[in-house]
């Protein structure tokens, strides 16, 4: 493994030893997109314009058509091939953490303050929320999430950590 500084201060991305010295034909910054940051270049300028913005990950795996790359480990500057995986866009967002604002600090689960029980459910396709239980505790309710994430999602399913 190793490291490409990229233009960003402070920013480095992690790449396989193979890959390295390809990529480092070009300068790459850290594009930030949300909460994440990404190892992204511009292709070259025409006519003044600046280039397409090309993602490091997604020139290392280079998938197809409407295909996804997916940080196993969700640092999304480790491009290391170990850690990329192509997806769908719907396993894609599978592996993902808990909402920001939410009740709980576990991913599904929530505060029924009507009840006064914790909620645990999961989304098994777009628009489709199974509903997991009601439960006495939050550690129990993330429980429940990570049983049925497993089922559903396999190696996409991001786990809570208890």
């Amino acid at each position: 493994m190793k490291e490409i500084v990229l233009t960003t201060p402070g920013k480095v991305a992690l790449v396989d030893d193979e890959d390295y010295d390809w990529l480092n034909h070009w300068k790459w910054f850290a594009n930030k997109c949300g909460p994440y940051f990404y190892a992204s270049r511009h292709t070259p300028m025409v006519n003044l314009v600046r280039g397409e913005v090309v993602r490091m990950h997604r020139a290392i795996m280079q998938p197809l058509g409407g295909m996804r790359v997916d940080h196993v480990d969700m640092n999304t500057l480790n491009n290391q091939r170990s850690n990329l995986r192509i997806c769908t866009h719907q396993e894609n967002l599978r592996n993902r953490k808990s909402a920001k604002g939410s009740t709980s600090c576990f991913k599904g689960v929530c505060w029924d303050k009507s009840r006064k029980k914790w909620f645990a459910s999961i989304k098994e396709d777009v628009g489709k929320q199974l509903n997991l239980g009601r439960f006495d505790s939050e550690l129990a309710a993330a429980q429940a999430y990570n049983q049925k994430a497993t089922e559903l999602f396999g190696d996409f399913a991001r786990m809570n950590e208890i």
